[in-house]
């Protein structure tokens, strides 16, 4: 394993070097700061048949989740040689579109009573290599509120929620930090667990749960700003 993230007060520093050590933009220190990437759909895949044909690649006229992945993680050199240092991962991904397809999709390494589907996993696990090779960080997203609404229970969520972050640390690398939900709002249809008033308990799931004394940084993002009720779909 060649990189190991971890925070310094406020500052991330990789391999115990600050991020952009003594970097300066416009008269603003960057240096500690952590540029990443929402690169959300790595490891993509989607289990509906009716819906998966909208991704079908135009020279094969097929979609390929594993070829998506092995796309992404060649490009990890590229995006680390122009100074970027991180990139965010999905297991439930992001909305793709924002149409009829979004309600119909499913993209998710969880089945409904949280059973892991090892292709995600896979997939993952590809994706940590490869930032790691290339002294890259990411950061791993558990839940995004479109397909968690499809888990069956807070039982479920509090379970994928301890599995993941044992995989996590089970896998070996260091170069991983948490984002435990994407945009934890108050979300129409999404139980109280993943919402601002609750979403602690799972951050603190994450880091309570060790192997050999060791520990994943973990943390949670919401829509900016206030956490406000999100729109009406």
């Amino acid at each position: 394993m060649r990189t190991h993230i971890d925070i310094d007060g406020t500052a991330f520093r990789i391999n115990g070097v600050p991020a952009y050590p003594g970097r300066v933009h416009d008269g603003r220190r960057i240096e500690g700061l952590l540029f990443n990437s929402r690169m959300i759909q790595a490891i993509f895949d989607d289990g509906n048949p009716a819906t998966a044909v909208h991704w079908r690649y135009p020279d094969t006229g097929t979609w390929d989740p594993e070829r998506n992945t092995s796309e992404f993680c060649a490009a990890l050199p590229v995006y680390r040689r122009h100074g970027l240092l991180g990139v965010t991962v999905g297991l439930q991904g992001g909305g793709p579109v924002f149409n009829d397809v979004y309600h119909q999709y499913v993209n998710s390494a969880y089945a409904p009573d949280g059973t892991f589907k090892p292709a995600y996993f896979d997939r993952l696990l590809r994706v940590l290599r490869a930032a790691d090779e290339a002294g890259m960080v990411v950061i791993v997203n558990y839940f995004y509120w479109k397909q968690a609404q499809r888990l069956e229970s807070d039982a479920v969520i509090t379970r994928v929620t301890e599995r993941v972050t044992d995989w996590l640390l089970r896998s070996g690398f260091r170069n991983i930090l948490v984002d435990v939900m994407n945009e934890a709002n108050t979300w129409p249809g999404t139980t109280d667990l993943l919402s601002p008033a609750r979403v602690h308990e799972l951050i603190g799931i994450v880091q309570q749960t060790s192997l050999n004394g060791r520990r994943l940084l973990a943390g949670v993002s919401t829509c900016g700003g206030d956490a406000l009720p999100a729109p009406q779909w």
